[in-house]
Order: C-alpha cells, then structure tokens, then sequence
C-alpha cells in the first residue's frame, strides 16, 4: 500500500440523530478535513437537514430550528464527495462514522465504493497502550492537542486530523511507514475518479443557523419599536394578548406571526407603550404559572427565557418578576386560555421534562394528558387539536404532518403549564 507521506486522507466527523442507520437515523451534521503531504489543504463543513427528528439535542446541541434552513444529504453529498474522492478515511471510531456514510451515499448514487479507512480510535490502543481512556477529548489532551466545542462535526474533525498527525510522526518514528502498518482496512487503494455528484457549495452552518434564530427572535421587538409613541391602551390588547399566546405556543414568533400581531396592533391603534405592557403582563402570567408550586425548575428557567428574548423584553424585566413572592395558589392560565379538555393531543419526539427527577416518559405523558380530560392520538389524524413536541422545529414525520394540515404545534413546556403539572 501507499507510503504515508504521498496518500491523501479525509479525515471525517458526524453528528447524528442517533446510534443506528439501519434503524433510520441520519446525518445532521458532517466535517471532512483533507490532508495532503502531512497537512490540512481543504475542510467542509454544514448542518444536514435529515428529514426526521434531530435526535439527542444535549449530545449535538442541534435543534430543529437550526436545521430547518439546511441542505439534506443528497443536496450535499458532491460536496463531501469531491473531499473523500482518492483519499483514504481518518476518523475517531470509524467504524460509526463510516456505517452512516454508507447509509447516507447509498441513498443517492449507485456509484459509492468501498473507502479504505484508518481509526484514530484504533491507534490509541497502540500508541496510547495503558491509557486510562481513549474517547478523543483525552486523547488529544495527552498530545497537546487542543478540543474546543466537542461534538461538534467541524472541531471534533479538526482535532481528530492532529490527533492521526501524531500518531503517522509516532510510526515514522518506529518505522513503520505504510498505510499497512496504521491497520488501513480493507488494504487496497483509495478509489479514485469513482464519483458522479456534482458539488453544490451549500453550506449551513452552526454560526448561521444561530444567526438566524438571533434574526427571527429580534423580528417582534423591531416592529414594536416602529408603533407609536405614548397613548391610551384599549380593547385591542385582550385580541392582542389572545394572537401573542398562540403565536408562543410552540415558543417561536415567526416573521407571518410577528406581522400579524403588528396588524392587529395597527388595527387597534394600540400604542407601543401598550404593546410593551402586554408583553410584560403575558411573562408576568407565565412566572406566577411557573411559582405556583413553590419553585422554579431549572427547565421552566429556561422556557421563561426565552420567552422573554421572543418578546423583546430585557433579562432585567424577567428578574424582577422571579424576585416576587410566588402566589398563594396557581394562576389561572395565561389570558384566561381555554381548558385543552376534550381537545385531540398527540407527542413527537423524546420528551425532556423529568417528575421527581425521573425523565417523563411516552406513556406517562399520554396518561397525565388523559386525566387533564384530553384525547390521545398516537398519530397524526386530520381532525387533531394538538401536537405536542420537545423541539417544536422537529422535522419528523408528524411534525412535518401537522405542519402541512394546520395542527396547532405545542413546545413541552407550553403544553405542561396548560396542563398545571409540575415538571423540572
């Protein structure tokens, strides 16, 4: 096989949306770094829509909304095949890496071979030998070798490609000079020429999914700003505050959402200082919900804040309401919302909310629902009320359903408040 020093490599990374192609999970994330005469020349990297849900969030950090605006595999695989094309694979437990390559090529081109690959993973068990760990954070913390933003596609491929150098100078040092003497399988040359996609140079990354999201939720305050000045607030805030609540089930204001609520206070010649008041008084609704047990759980922490970045309204604001001494008894649902009693509720997606810290499970949650009065479905039928979802963005199939037909979209923590039950 080829010297070490003339063989091109593709060193890779992916964040998936779990552990089993063959099960249906996909991509949502890929890097490919590529080294050629023992240094980085060219590196890809996006988010991958992967047409389901995204999978664990608190491994990848990747949400829904992230992904929504990003290319699917097929739209990109030119891309990362142009990087892969006669270059043998480097990755950190290639054998996970490579399954889903396999998976994700194999539904778009005919044409994908068998790559010969080298496994960093495997490296360490002989140039790492009594090591206590060999995950790749530790790995290349013993060779000096710096991991920021682990679990990221683009920085766990960065390290990973350092990592690989270390260890090609380690066996040149001993030697051992051949793709051979690396455990390179199967042992034969990097196809070349094989490829019959054409790159598309889409690229949606972390950084512009983020600004994107900073976009849409900075959309409602800018409106507000353009109302006018001071005045007399009036009737219109009750329809209002009615439109601000569904627009903030799924705990989005999208840009359609954030121009119709400015019709509505056009409409009603509310004044931005009625505007802002309303604002206020739905968050102030939403922390004496979350007070009402006596405690604000770390998950209804996070809910408040963003609601209040969705709203425009300063951090300051939202300490000052949690501050207050929690009511005596519960609130009353925000704007005096409707019992969901009789209403048609189905879930997506693995739930995030925990009960006495145990996580709420599939079941569970349909059970709490039953009690509330509610009727579950176990899919999306035309006549449902409610989607349920941890992530609101998801891209399963129910979520892309419900899109399509209109059903009202809930975020777990809105549905769990309308509910009046008590989660962390």
């Amino acid at each position: 096989m080829s010297d070490l020093g003339s063989t091109p490599f593709a060193v890779v990374d992916v964040e998936t949306t779990g552990f089993s192609p063959r099960r249906g999970d996909r991509v949502v994330e890929i890097a490919v770094v590529r080294l050629e005469h023992g240094r980085p020349v060219e590196e890809y990297t996006t988010l991958v829509n992967p047409g389901r849900d995204v999978g664990p969030t608190h491994v990848h950090g990747i949400s829904g909304s992230d992904v929504q605006s990003a290319p699917t595999f097929s739209e990109i695989a030119g891309d990362v095949a142009r990087l892969i094309d006669g270059a043998v694979l480097v990755a950190h437990n290639l054998r996970f890496d490579r399954e889903f390559l396999d998976a994700e090529f194999q539904r778009v081109t005919e044409r994908w071979p068998a790559h010969p690959g080298v496994c960093t993973l495997d490296l360490a068990y002989s140039f790492d030998a009594g090591a206590a760990s060999r995950k790749l954070e530790d790995c290349c913390d013993r060779h000096g070798i710096q991991l920021e933003a682990a679990h990221t596609a683009l920085a766990d491929a960065r390290a990973t490609a350092e990592l690989f150098l270390a260890y090609c100078e380690a066996a040149v040092r001993q030697g051992r000079t051949t793709l051979a003497h690396l455990g390179c399988s199967p042992t034969t040359e990097p196809p070349l020429g094989w490829m019959d996609l054409r790159p598309t140079h889409h690229s949606w990354t972390r950084g512009l999914a983020s600004a994107e999201r900073r976009e849409e939720r900075a959309f409602l305050s800018r409106l507000v700003e353009n109302l006018p000045g001071p005045g007399a607030p009036d009737a219109g805030t009750a329809a209002y505050l009615e439109l601000l609540d569904r627009a903030l089930e799924d705990r989005r204001v999208t840009k359609a959402e954030a121009e119709e609520l400015m019709a509505i206070a056009t409409r009603w010649a509310l004044p931005r200082a009625a505007v802002v008041d309303a604002h206020r008084q739905y968050l102030a609704d939403l922390v004496r919900l979350a007070k009402a047990d006596g405690m604000v759980s770390t998950r209804e922490r996070t809910d408040l804040d963003a609601v209040c970045e969705l709203l425009g309204l300063p951090q300051a604001t939202l300490e000052v309401l949690l501050a207050q001494p929690a009511p005596p008894r519960p609130a009353p649902p925000p704007n005096g919302s409707p019992s969901l009693a009789g209403l048609q509720v189905c879930f997506t997606g693995e739930l995030g909310a925990r009960i006495a810290g145990e996580p709420v499970t599939r079941e569970q949650a349909q059970e709490l629902a039953r009690a509330a009065g509610l009727i579950v479905r176990s899919t999306v039928v035309k006549k449902l009320d409610l989607l349920v979802a941890v992530d609101p963005d998801s891209q399963s199939s129910k979520a892309v359903k419900a899109r399509a037909q209109g059903t009202r979209i809930l975020s777990e923590p809105a549905f769990w408040l309308a509910l009046g039950v008590a989660v962390e």
